[in-house]
């Protein structure tokens, strides 16, 4: 996490976008660095506690980022840690994400190591992509990702 907020330099006045904030830790060091946050998550209990760590400072709310619309050039930073994976729709996203950013925007990402399917899944095939379901024993859940070769993720970009 620390690592993905120094790549993002100096926040300050900054509008932010926390895509998937979770429980807000993203947001609450950005907050805390002067950056105007904006999250969103597509679970209302990860919504609930992001306002509480952050304190109502910041706005958040439910969404899902393949749906949700913010007018071009909104934010001057994106910061998606691990939560891309919940789509299936690299390109499409990876072109919406573009449009919100302005035109010295940056967007900051992190994606799973392989080394996370392989002890998890037997018999991974690492060249294609697929949707694989996770247990999350610390919250009692089970939930989806979509994998998708390195490949599919550097073509999005281009």
């Amino acid at each position: 996490m620390q690592s993905a907020l120094s790549l993002a330099g100096n926040v300050k006045g900054k509008r932010v976008l926390d895509l998937g904030c979770g429980l807000g830790k993203h947001a609450e060091q950005l907050i805390g660095k002067g950056a105007v946050v904006t999250g969103i998550d597509a679970s209302e209990r990860m919504i609930k506690l992001t306002k509480q760590r952050c304190k109502d400072r910041g706005h958040f709310f439910v969404a899902d980022f393949e749906k949700v619309n913010f007018k071009p050039e909104s934010f001057d930073l994106i910061i998606a840690a691990y939560s891309i994976a919940y789509s299936n729709k690299i390109d499409y996203i990876f072109k919406r994400f573009s449009s919100w950013l302005t035109p010295k925007g940056i967007m900051i990402f992190s994606l799973y190591h392989p080394i996370h399917f392989f002890r998890k899944i037997e018999n991974f095939d690492f060249s294609k992509s697929r949707k694989y379901w996770i247990p999350l024993k610390s919250y009692d859940v089970e939930v989806f990702n979509y994998y998708h070769p390195l490949e599919k993720y550097i073509d999005a970009i281009r």
